[in-house]
């Protein structure tokens, strides 16, 4: 390789991955209301479980086991091979029933996910672990496998992106507005939250965070979600107009209005799901991240990065793709005996020859 700088760039935000990356994480989160009793739970939810955030479904004792994680998406929450089982409620008697132009939207905002990721929805063959989808009258959903018959309900038939939202949390996406750093970027307008609704406003400890915030995320809440104030944004009655949700300058001119969209993946949305579910010979690597040396069990993945370039290069397939997860500047120094690309996660990686 020549001794020249190699300057790769590509597009940033983010999505919040519930994993647990071991990374460095920015900012104090402002100081949060204790947990209120929940809402009277929507048809399809099952027995001993609740909604949280306004359409994600935890066991009731969530708070109480402090979020355990057995219901968050780390490595080993993914749908193996990507491949998701999924089964309707076919059943004409059942009040979840699901009528084929209902089956077909949804197979629809299946493949939104399936044209950026390496997953794949399959009509379920005995499988054990699958997702089972009904109408309902909310949507809501899990985050990530959870082993067993776990239900997606759906409201809002006639939106794709609704729907893929809710295939986001299946898949093992948390709320953008959930990450830890939210901080620095939006301001949670508490006086504007019904008391038995700020619990939906909780961040998450465990949320994975990689590049910038995501103002276009599929998985952003609206800067209205579950206000008190009547006319959101302009009740000139209720602090900020009566919206929840404030974005922070320099973002706001650009992102106070466009927050919650549902109409398309954003780039990050997409960058990121192709990350947790990758293609067969894609490899990470990350210098500044340790956890390689937390038991791994696929190392070299999105969740497991390599920490050291030349092992990185020898063990990419021939043919594959390294991707330098984080930006920064990296030693080229390696023995480079197969075709192989290098590509930067987000941000501006540098390749050194010295």
């Amino acid at each position: 390789m020549n001794a020249k700088m190699i300057a790769i760039t590509v597009l940033a935000a983010f999505v919040s991955v519930s994993a647990a990356l071991a990374q460095t994480r920015s900012g104090q989160p402002q100081p949060q209301p204790t947990p209120q009793p929940q809402e009277p739970k929507p048809y399809g939810v099952p027995e001993g479980y609740m909604i949280i955030e306004g359409d994600i479904i935890v066991p009731v004792d969530f708070y109480e086991k402090g979020e355990p994680a057995a219901t968050f998406t780390t490595f080993l929450r993914l749908w193996h091979d990507g491949i998701v089982p999924y089964e309707f409620d076919i059943d004409p008697s059942s009040p979840g029933y699901v009528s084929p132009s209902r089956r077909n939207a949804m197979i629809q905002a299946m493949a939104d996910w399936e044209a950026v990721a390496n997953v794949d929805f399959v009509p379920r063959n005995g499988q054990s672990d699958y997702i089972f989808i009904q109408d309902s009258d909310r949507n809501s959903s899990f985050v990530g496998r959870q082993g067993g018959k776990q239900v997606v309900n759906i409201f809002n038939w006639d939106r794709e992106f609704i729907m893929a939202h809710e295939l986001g949390h299946a898949l093992g996406y948390w709320h953008e507005q959930s990450r830890l750093d939210r901080d620095n970027f939006i301001q949670i307008i508490w006086d504007n939250i019904p008391d038995d609704k700020k619990h939906n406003f909780q961040s998450r400890q465990e949320g994975g965070e990689y590049g910038p915030y995501d103002f276009d995320s599929v998985m952003h809440y609206n800067q209205c979600a579950f206000s008190n104030c009547s006319n959101c944004p302009d009740n000139n009655a209720c602090p900020s107009g009566g919206r929840t949700i404030v974005v922070k300058p320099p973002f706001d001119t650009q992102w106070q209005s466009a927050i919650g969209q549902r109409n398309h993946l954003s780039v990050m949305d997409r960058l990121t799901m192709s990350f947790m579910y990758p293609e067969p010979n894609w490899r990470f690597l990350d210098l500044s991240c340790r956890c390689f040396l937390l038991n791994c069990i696929r190392a070299g993945d999105f969740f497991c990065p390599y920490d050291d370039m030349a092992d990185a290069v020898n063990r990419t397939p021939a043919g594959g793709t390294l991707w330098l997860r984080t930006p920064g500047t990296y030693s080229a120094l390696a023995t480079y005996n197969k075709p192989m690309t290098i590509r930067c996660g987000y941000g501006t990686c540098e390749l050194r020859g010295q």
